[in-house]
């Protein structure tokens, strides 16, 4: 089954930023990106993933992480329109890291459910916890 795994590294507590390790599984491929997200930062993706739960029928894009030129990785889910079933397929653009520049990137879908987006929304804020290794799946009940 396709999943979503985001897990704290390690978290800075002065700066309040953590170092996260991205992981997704599709039937066709598995494939990590290491980043670094901002508490303040998360603000601007919860209450876009809030509006996306309210209106799942209008596609909306996330950007974690510093995608600026030089910066230090992001990635970026964009969530499609529902269907009558609920389900919805989350593209998802992730970094290659075969260069210093980061030129290339990988897109490919995670399918899910709305529930499951709900799951994963509401846990979001405790990649931010001072627990060591905090892990977030939108899959919860895949080991």
């Amino acid at each position: 089954m396709d999943n979503i795994v985001l897990r704290s590294e390690w978290f800075d507590e002065s700066e309040k930023f953590c170092e996260v390790r991205l992981t997704c599984e599709t039937k066709f491929l598995t494939i990590y990106q290491v980043c670094y997200l901002f508490e303040d930062e998360m603000t601007k993706v919860l209450l876009t993933m809030d509006d996306y739960i309210e209106n799942p029928n209008l596609a909306r894009k996330i950007i974690f992480g510093d995608d600026r030129v030089g910066g230090s990785g992001y990635f970026v889910f964009t969530f499609a329109p529902i269907n009558e079933k609920e389900e919805l397929n989350i593209e998802v653009d992730m970094e290659v890291a075969d260069n210093d520049e980061g030129l290339h990137r990988c897109q490919f879908y995670v399918k899910t459910q709305l529930e499951n987006l709900k799951y994963f929304r509401n846990n979001l804020p405790r990649i931010f916890s001072k627990d060591y290794r905090r892990e977030i799946k939108l899959h919860h009940e895949i080991n």
